[in-house]
């Protein structure tokens, strides 16, 4: 267990320092509906709330997400703009970001340009940071096309920092199943070995924990990636078990949990299991909020297409964002039963 004491202490610290930080700059790419709460629409506002100075740009523009029962109209960025964009922010001498974030984005061709504008804004700011959510599929459903799987794996995890992909997202990207823990920490040593020293897995299903969804992250410590003989001191890794939350449906959740872990991993001294815990307990909130709000039936304001297609109550639970507390804590990997 932790020490309560010194975690007070910590907060304080945290507290005390918040202000007296830089303000970052963030570029996020990735979807954007008008109406509800995925891509950048859920992951913009949070980040704002925490400090950051938000660029985005939209990878589609949508009246709304996919699950709404009419479906949805808008369109699709293309390569030709996304390029157009950018030789515009290079142009002005506006492209100084410290953060890349990038998530959804269904063209290859698109994807593709972002890794090239990655790599102008590299050479201009060598500490950019470059978190990418893996953004593939669920629950065994792909949303965008094969070549994405592969442009992945080849072009942008040896480009990122830091990758947050989800149960499904990790087999994809390894080529294989994960059904253990163990399985989740050679899954991630996998990935270290492509590029990101930070790793994420997020909604593992595994039969050992049948009422609880885990997190699984591992953090690279060392340089030396590749000594055997030494394992457990090159990477740092933690479980989370989270209990599920009751309601299905829900959309935009890696959108929002990723730019939280973004956020709190800037603002909380880069200490990634305290910055799981935050993030978790976040997410298990708004969760919360949002079917409660789906449930109960006094609210007479209430959207019934909102409710049936779980919309995040992200506005609503500001305060909790901004004011991160921890209910759920990390697992050191080594204190597992594997």
């Amino acid at each position: 267990m932790k020490n309560k004491k010194s975690d007070i202490f910590f907060q304080i610290f945290l507290i005390n320092n918040y202000n007296k930080m830089d303000t970052l700059r963030v570029l996020s790419i990735q979807s954007h509906v008008i109406h509800g709460f995925v891509g950048n629409k859920a992951a913009v506002f949070p980040l704002q709330l925490l400090g950051f100075e938000v660029d985005f740009l939209n990878t589609v523009n949508f009246s709304n997400h996919l699950a709404y029962k009419q479906g949805a109209t808008g369109q699709k960025l293309t390569k030709e703009q996304a390029k157009e964009i950018f030789e515009g922010l290079i142009a002005n001498q506006i492209d100084n970001y410290d953060i890349l974030l990038t998530g959804y984005c269904g063209d290859p061709n698109v994807m593709l340009e972002v890794a090239d504008f990655y790599e102008l804004l590299k050479e201009k700011n060598k500490n950019l940071f470059y978190l990418c959510d893996t953004v593939i599929g669920d629950n065994g459903k792909k949303y965008v096309p094969e070549e994405i799987i592969e442009i992945y794996k080849e072009r942008i995890m040896p480009l990122s920092d830091f990758i947050t992909p989800n149960h499904f997202e990790a087999e994809l990207l390894i080529d294989s199943k994960i059904t253990t823990i163990e399985e989740a920490k050679e899954a991630c040593k996998m990935i270290h070995e492509k590029g990101p020293k930070a790793i994420i897995i997020t909604g593992l299903f595994l039969g050992t924990y049948p009422d609880h969804l885990v997190l699984f992250s591992s953090e690279k410590i060392t340089e030396n990636a590749h000594n055997d003989n030494n394992d457990e001191e090159e990477y740092k890794c933690f479980t989370i078990k989270i209990p599920k939350v009751e309601g299905s449906g829900y959309v935009g959740t890696g959108d929002l949990f990723s730019a939280l872990i973004l956020g709190y991993y800037f603002k909380f001294g880069k200490n990634l299991s305290l910055v799981a815990e935050y993030a978790v307990t976040v997410m298990q909130t708004v969760l919360k909020s949002t079917y409660e709000y789906n449930t109960v039936d006094n609210n007479k304001n209430k959207n019934d297409n909102d409710r049936s297609v779980g919309e995040l109550r992200i506005i609503q639970n500001k305060n909790i964002i901004e004011n991160p507390t921890v209910t759920i804590e990390h697992i050191p990997y080594l204190e597992n039963e594997n």
